[in-house]
């Protein structure tokens, strides 16, 4: 009886939509974590520098799994990034939280398996990274605990490679996943983080 929707917009919205009369119940803006930013003028692309929620998905209990992600310039040019990952439950009430404070970085959409779920990591700010954020790689996230519970960190493949990339090619079950980079590798690990298969070696 609920339809849920994520914008990417100026805040980001996540908003519950009663059906079928699509009254809007709720509303929570992501931007309250990874920060507002106005639309951009001119660039049909720019709205891709807005906050949004990369990823929307109904957990089986009922509440709502939202990886909040925003990565865009500020007013003097400087790139920055933030990411937050969200429980709600199914009247908008932040449940979970993960990490603290937004991370440093640029999470994408989740996969989810059981209780597990499988983030994809990335990071186009500059400065150091934090020890947390697997760039490259993926979080697997406990969705129980509502934290990491491992991650995979692969190398570039040097020297034809400087970095690593996931975006569409990944998946996981409940004992292995499988990742396609963006170098042309393809990998199988197990729910642990521990490599199973990888082509080429």
């Amino acid at each position: 009886k609920t339809l849920y929707v994520a914008e990417q917009s100026p805040d980001g919205s996540v908003v519950a939509l009663s059906v079928p009369d699509l009254a809007e119940a709720w509303r929570v803006n992501l931007s309250d974590w990874i920060g507002h930013s106005p639309l951009p003028p001119g660039d049909i692309y720019g709205a891709y520098t807005l906050p949004a929620a990369y990823s929307l998905d109904r957990l089986p209990g009922g509440s709502l799994l939202v990886v909040g992600t925003h990565a865009w310039n500020d007013k003097q040019g400087q790139r920055l990034n933030r990411s937050v990952i969200l429980e709600l439950t199914s009247d908008g009430t932040v449940a979970n939280q993960w990490p603290d404070e937004a991370i440093d970085g640029v999470l994408y959409r989740a996969r989810v398996a059981g209780k597990r779920a499988l983030i994809p990591a990335s990071k186009s700010s500059p400065g150091p990274t934090d020890e947390l954020l697997p760039v490259g790689g993926a979080l697997i996230f406990d969705l129980e605990k509502f934290e990491p519970s491992s991650d995979i960190r692969i190398p570039p493949l040097t020297p034809l490679f400087t970095n690593t990339f996931l975006w569409e090619a990944l998946d996981i079950s409940d004992d292995t996943i499988f990742l396609g980079l963006s170098d042309g590798r393809a990998g199988l690990w197990n729910v642990d983080g521990d490599p199973v298969l990888s082509l080429p070696s």
